[in-house]
């Protein structure tokens, strides 16, 4: 059964058993057999076809969630916008690409936004904030030509990727393979909820709650990770196990957090990127037990490698500082960065991956790693210099090329620079153009004009000129130079 076919199973049976539950208050599975048939009916009666991509600015609210669900049980294929964006930069992404319906929220509905729908002739339906509320639909005065909107082949989210493989790009998952298990989870007891706090708009929050759909347990959602909502649920609930970004971790842990607050919990998994040894013998120090990490991301569906109580006993000191080991499933190779020769056990390279879930092809990552003799795989950061921001990742050429369409700029560098909370955080330096002196204001609107909040330098500093290479490119290792050099000169 894929999972299409499981929320259809959950939707049908037993309408009085508890589905999500927000801020202490609980839907039913009767309350979500019921939005979905709404929503089916309007995007019916907008002659919205099956395989017609339904663009969808999703947030962590119960609406949203009845949403996806429901379009995910008609077997049609959502294309997700990122919310969290200036009103522009969502105008901009309904411009681009022709869809033949747009589901958002209703703090999301503004001027530009409108003016875009009414541009492409997109009919859009506006979320209340619970699902009593319903929605709204507001359609433009003449209906785009549906025989150019987007549509896909199967069942599925299209997702913007973390920019594993190179600069983000987007994605489309098919259900079936979007929703498989996430092989690297640790077992919970039967019925325990599942507790959905990822991103609706990317892959992690759309799992969490597949999996909860897959286990036929409700789930528990909140708007976004606190320390506080965290322990909250996990004391209501007596959740034994949660999973988090390393940025997480960190704020757990300084928060002062111990066994007393949260007696029901017994491990933490994670990933999103590489855990602090020192921060994971912390945690584990205060609280006893095991933190299990893995590694995934967007282009491969999930999980790709990863430790498990097992190896946990085992290889904890051994191997610290390791990603884990291959899952079943999925193929890694450590290849030279120049010439893609496969390399011998612990030299570092390239990663490419290939996974069943995904297909034959080897998908060239911009990981730099190695995998030791037995097995495990270390990570050895990033040949793109991405940046991780809390578990986001920037690329920051990315960051670049907005910055010099600015008309005051005539280059820019972004480089991460160290952060306790977030593990790193970008920096911009900018050369101005003659006579030119853009202020930090102005380029960090500029900026919010055209990209998600996370991408935003915590600094701009200014050169005469910044640093080149022999072929004229900028010197990053100079920047990152400049950039301390700076810093600790303005301490």
């Amino acid at each position: 059964m894929d999972i299409s076919e499981t929320i259809r199973a959950i939707i049908s049976q037993e309408p009085e058993r508890e589905v999500m539950e927000w801020q202490g208050k609980w839907w039913r599975r009767g309350a979500l057999r019921a939005f979905a048939a709404s929503l089916t009916a309007e995007l019916d009666r907008l002659n919205v076809e099956r395989d017609m991509a339904v663009a969808f600015s999703a947030r962590n609210r119960p609406t949203h969630c009845f949403a996806i669900l429901s379009l995910l049980a008609q077997d049609r294929p959502i294309s997700m916008l990122y919310a969290y964006q200036a009103a522009e930069s969502l105008a901009r992404d309904i411009d681009k690409t022709r869809f033949a319906v747009f589901i958002l929220d209703q703090e999301d509905w503004s001027e530009e936004v409108a003016a875009a729908a009414e541009r492409t002739g997109t009919p859009v339906i506006v979320l209340g904030a619970l699902p009593e509320d319903g929605f709204r639909t507001v359609e433009p005065t003449t209906r785009g030509d549906l025989s150019h909107v987007l549509r896909q082949p199967a069942s599925g989210i299209e997702i913007l990727s973390s920019g594993t493989t190179g600069l983000p790009k987007r994605i489309f998952h098919p259900a079936s393979r979007v929703f498989r298990s996430l092989r690297g989870n640790l077992p919970k007891p039967e019925g325990e909820p599942e507790i959905v706090f990822w991103p609706m708009g990317g892959i992690g929050g759309n799992l969490s709650m597949a999996i909860a759909m897959a286990r036929q347990v409700p789930f528990i959602l909140l708007e976004k990770f606190t320390v506080e909502g965290m322990v909250d649920a996990i004391r209501r609930h007596n959740l034994t196990s949660i999973s988090l970004t390393p940025t997480m971790v960190r704020m757990l842990y300084d928060a002062g957090i111990t066994p007393e607050d949260v007696p029901s919990l017994k491990s933490i998994a994670g990933g999103s990127g590489p855990l602090d040894p020192d921060l994971q013998d912390k945690v584990e120090a205060r609280f006893g037990f095991p933190v299990i990490w893995a590694m995934g991301a967007t282009e491969f569906c999930g999980t790709i490698i990863a430790w498990n109580a097992d190896l946990h006993r085992q290889y904890r000191q051994s191997k610290r500082g390791a990603m884990g080991k291959v899952l079943p499933g999925c193929r890694v190779r450590i290849v030279d960065i120049d010439t893609d020769e496969e390399l011998p056990c612990n030299e570092v390279g390239r990663m490419v991956v290939q996974t069943d879930a995904v297909g034959p092809e080897w998908i060239r990552t911009t990981d730099l790693a190695r995998i030791d003799e037995d097995g495990f795989v270390f990570h050895h950061g990033r040949s793109d210099n991405a940046i991780i921001r809390g578990g986001f990742k920037i690329v920051p050429e990315k960051v670049c090329e907005i910055l010099r369409l600015h008309p005051g700029v005539a280059e820019a560098a972004v480089v991460g620079v160290d952060e306790p909370r977030l593990g790193q955080v970008p920096v911009a330096v900018i050369e101005p153009q003659p006579g030119e002196h853009p202020t930090p204001e102005e380029l960090e609107k500029h900026l919010r004009g055209h990209l998600a909040a996370p991408y935003i330098p915590v600094q701009f500093l200014y050169v005469d000129r910044l640093p080149y290479t022999a072929s004229t490119k900028v010197h990053v290792a100079e920047v990152r130079k400049l950039v301390a050099r700076m810093q600790k000169d303005n301490a």
